[in-house]
């Protein structure tokens, strides 16, 4: 082909994947997020073929872990409840006598190859998830057995000081010890995860009734809790093993630590370490899925957002830079190793910080009402305006915030039949603050304190 031939009539390509319905979506006055959101989706849909696989130009496997990861994400961007409910017919089927799950839904034997907790999880994190954008109990009942007896799996694999020391931990992270151990130590990741993990059992088991399965993983957790507080904590300085983005993040988001001022300490020790790390992202398929919405949390989104936007290699920045389209599988390498995939969605919870954390669109926030919702934004301080939607079932519930003479105009559509309330962060206020917002428009002004 001659240069002059190159045009855009010299090419076809076809869109291909299941036909699952968008239901969410994200915009703001900065490029490299709206890239990014659109990386997720297009990832999202083109690896949805009747289930979530990893790529679809390469393996095109129903990794679990994948599915575990973005399920929340890929449920508030698209309408995937009633295809994942059919997959995880398909999961249960898979399980193994002894309650393990594979890693890979369909599978041949080498599926079953202990992935650990990140990728069982999928028996726990997509009915949790179904559930609260479906509000269908049906989703629960018909995998309570798979779960409790999940949960009976991971007795099995208690070590000595009763942690979970088997899995991939966090993988593709992009900084490694030793040659090729994870900063973060697959012991804390596994049983920190796991902890997790047994919590959102627990709230399923209660939801119907089954108290005693309730009970039974309530009581893993906190084990697993009090074994991780026993060897991996330093208490003098709240510093996690591994001393790292990753495992102070997801310690945070589990619940490990008991107070408010144990908490304190450990939000200062995670921001010691981001400074160390120099304000880039150290972080693997683990640590990404809780630091952003940690970090908002502690009233740190203007960090989250420069950890996310950041050119360096290890950054989603990078990605945008180098002019991806969709989600690549990790980031760079720096000895310049070819990566294997470019279309994956796995490290695609980004998405699900931007509509729930920077816009704060939380449809179900308390998982016993389909109808409620809260708006609980974070204005990043390098954003004019940030915008978001979801198609609840009750109609299009969306809410838009834009700098505004000083203040922040937050507006707010919500469908009839829908109910909730504006979180706001203690140092903004607003005449709407603990106020319930029915069916409407609301055009709210918010000050900083």
């Amino acid at each position: 082909m001659e240069a002059e031939q190159a045009n855009e009539d010299a090419l076809t390509y076809l869109t291909m994947g299941s036909d699952i319905k968008l239901r969410g979506g994200f915009e703001s006055s900065c490029p490299v997020l709206n890239q990014l959101q659109t990386m997720v989706q297009r990832s999202d849909l083109s690896n949805f073929f009747y289930f979530p696989t990893d790529c679809p130009q390469r393996e095109k496997n129903g990794w679990t872990g994948d599915a575990a990861v973005s399920a929340e994400q890929m449920m508030l961007n698209f309408d995937a409840a009633n295809s994942l409910e059919v997959w995880l017919d398909n999961v249960r089927l898979a399980q193994g006598a002894d309650g393990e799950i594979p890693g890979i839904v369909p599978t041949d034997t080498w599926g079953f190859f202990q992935f650990g907790p990140v990728w069982d999880s999928v028996s726990v994190m997509l009915p949790y998830n179904i559930y609260r954008f479906k509000g269908d109990k049906k989703v629960i009942r018909d995998n309570a057995s798979m779960m409790i007896r999940y949960l009976h799996f991971q007795r099995k694999w208690q070590d000595k000081d009763g942690l979970l020391n088997y899995g991939l931990g966090d993988w593709c992270a992009p900084f490694r010890i030793n040659g090729n151990e994870f900063i973060s130590p697959r012991r804390f990741t596994s049983s920190a995860f796991m902890v997790w993990v047994a919590q959102r059992a627990a709230e399923l088991f209660d939801i119907i009734g089954q108290h005693a399965e309730a009970s039974y993983a309530r009581s893993l957790a906190e084990e697993l809790k009090a074994n991780i507080r026993k060897h991996m904590i330093d208490f003098d300085t709240m510093t996690v093993i591994g001393n790292c983005q990753t495992s102070q993040a997801l310690a945070m988001y589990a619940g490990i630590f008991n107070d408010d001022d144990e908490y304190e300490e450990a939000v200062r020790r995670l921001m010691q370490i981001i400074k160390e790390d120099k304000e880039i992202n150290t972080c693997g398929v683990i640590g990404l899925r809780f630091i952003y919405h940690v970090l908002a949390d502690i009233g740190e989104a203007d960090m989250a957002y420069k950890l996310i936007t950041s050119t360096e290699h290890s950054c989603y920045g990078a990605w945008v830079k180098a002019g991806a389209t969709t989600m690549w599988e990790s980031f760079p390498y720096e000895d310049g190793r070819k990566m294997n995939s470019q279309n994956h969605h796995f490290l695609g919870d980004v998405s699900n910080f931007f509509i729930s954390d920077i816009v704060g669109i939380r449809p179900n926030p308390n998982l016993n009402d389909i109808a409620e919702f809260e708006i609980a934004p974070h204005f990043v301080s390098n954003l004019d305006y940030a915008r978001a939607y979801f198609e609840s079932d009750f109609g299009k519930l969306e809410a838009e915030w834009i700098r505004e003479n000083g203040d922040i105009i937050l507006d707010v559509s919500i469908p009839d039949g829908m109910h909730g309330c504006l979180k706001l962060s203690d140092n903004f206020k607003s005449d709407f603050d603990n106020k319930v917002l029915n069916g409407g428009r609301y055009g709210i002004k918010i000050t900083e304190v």
